[in-house]
C-alpha cells in the first residue's frame, strides 16, 4: 500500500497515453476541446466538455465521445490503493457531512432527488426539477469546473452560466472530512474521465494536477480561483491528508468525521481522527434537516447505478476496480 502522502500524488503518467493533434498554449483546454469534440467552439459545448467529465466522472463510461479508458466512475463501492472508498455516502443522505450554509454542523441531505443516474446518463443534470438538489449541485460543479478549465464562453449566454456559487471549496466540503483516499479516488476518476473523451495525457495530466494542487494538501494557504479575494480550498482536510507546503492550520476549524444519519445506508462506515471515532452507532453532535432522510430515494438510486452499469457493460464497460 502506498503511503499516506502518496495516495493523492499519482504520478501523472499512469494516465493514458492519447494521441492526437498538440494543443495551442494559447488556447485553453476548455475550448480546445469543445471544438475538437464537438464541432465548433460556443458555450454550448463549452458546457458539453464539463458534462462529460463530471457525469462520467460520477457514473463511469456512459457515452460518445469515448477512446476506450475504463471509468469506473465515483458512484460503486471501490478500492483505490488498497482501501476502500465509498463516496455514494456524502450524497445520499447517510451521513451528517452537508455544508447547508445555515447550519453550524453538517447535516443529512439527499442530492439524487430528481431522476438518479438516469439523467445522468443522457448528458443532463437532473429530470429538470431546477430546485431539486441534484439538478443544483450538478449544473454548480460543471460551471466550477468551466473556471478550472478556462472556458472562455462561459457566461456569454443562457446556455452556460457563470458559476455563482461559494468561492471557498474548503466551506463547501468542510464536513465531509474527507482523507486522501476519498479524495485521491474522485479525483483520479476526474481525470480518467477527461481522458476518457479525448484529452491528451500533458492536458489529462494538467487537469489531475490542478485539482491535486488546489484542493488535496490539508490546510494550504487562501487562494484566488475566482475572481475576488483569496479562499480557503483545501478538501483533503482528513488528519491524514498530506499537509500543504506552506500550511497555515489555523486557518482552518477542527476537523470532525460526520456522524451517520442513517445506519441501514452507512453501512459498515467508520472515520478515525484525532476528534474522534464515527461510525453507524456514534452519530455525534451533528443535525439532521427537517426532510429527513429519503432512503428509498437513495436504493432507487443505488439500484439504477446497478441497472445502468449492466446495460453499459455489454459497450463501452463500467468497471469496479
Amino acid at each position: 500500500m502506498k503511503s499516506l502522502a502518496s495516495t493523492i500524488l499519482v504520478s501523472s503518467l499512469s494516465f493514458p497515453l492519447l494521441a492526437g493533434a498538440q494543443r495551442p498554449s494559447s488556447v485553453s483546454i476548455c475550448d480546445f476541446y469543445a471544438e475538437k469534440l464537438f464541432g465548433n467552439n460556443t458555450a454550448l459545448t463549452q458546457r458539453l466538455v464539463q458534462t462529460h467529465i463530471l457525469n462520467t466522472a460520477i457514473i463511469g463510461n456512459y457515452t460518445s465521445p469515448n477512446v476506450g479508458v475504463s471509468v469506473t466512475g465515483i458512484a460503486p463501492v471501490s478500492i483505490f490503493n488498497g482501501t476502500e472508498v465509498n463516496l455514494l455516502k456524502y450524497f445520499d443522505a447517510a451521513l451528517y457531512s452537508t455544508n447547508d450554509g445555515k447550519t453550524n454542523a453538517g447535516v443529512a441531505k439527499l442530492f439524487l432527488d430528481d431522476g438518479g443516474p438516469t439523467p445522468i446518463s443522457m448528458n443532463m443534470a437532473s429530470n429538470g426539477n431546477v430546485n431539486s438538489a441534484q439538478y443544483i449541485l450538478l449544473t454548480h460543479v460543471w460551471e466550477y469546473f468551466g473556471v478550472l478549465l478556462n472556458c472562455s464562453k462561459q457566461g456569454t449566454d443562457a446556455s452556460s452560466p457563470s458559476y455563482a456559487g461559494n468561492p471557498s471549496m474548503y466551506e463547501v466540503h468542510k464536513y465531509m472530512n474527507l482523507d486522501p483516499y476519498e479524495q485521491g479516488w474522485f479525483v483520479r476518476q476526474l481525470a480518467l474521465a477527461a481522458a476518457s473523451i479525448g484529452f491528451s495525457s500533458e492536458d489529462t495530466s494538467i487537469w489531475f494536477n490542478t485539482m491535486t494542487g488546489l484542493f488535496s494538501s490539508r490546510c494550504s494557504p487562501p487562494t484566488v480561483v475566482l475572481p475576488g479575494e483569496p479562499e480557503l480550498q483545501a478538501i483533503c482536510i482528513h488528519d491524514s491528508c498530506p499537509l500543504a507546503a506552506n500550511a497555515n492550520c489555523a486557518l482552518y476549524a477542527k476537523s470532525f468525521a460526520p456522524g451517520v444519519a442513517n445506519t441501514s445506508l452507512a453501512g459498515n462506515y467508520t472515520k478515525t481522527n484525532t476528534s474522534g471515532i464515527a461510525n453507524a452507532t456514534a452519530t455525534g453532535g451533528y443535525i439532521a434537516p427537517s426532510a429527513a432522510v429519503p432512503s428509498v430515494a437513495s436504493v432507487a438510486w443505488k439500484l439504477g447505478v446497478d441497472v445502468l452499469a449492466a446495460v453499459l457493460v455489454g459497450g463501452v464497460g463500467i468497471l469496479t476496480l
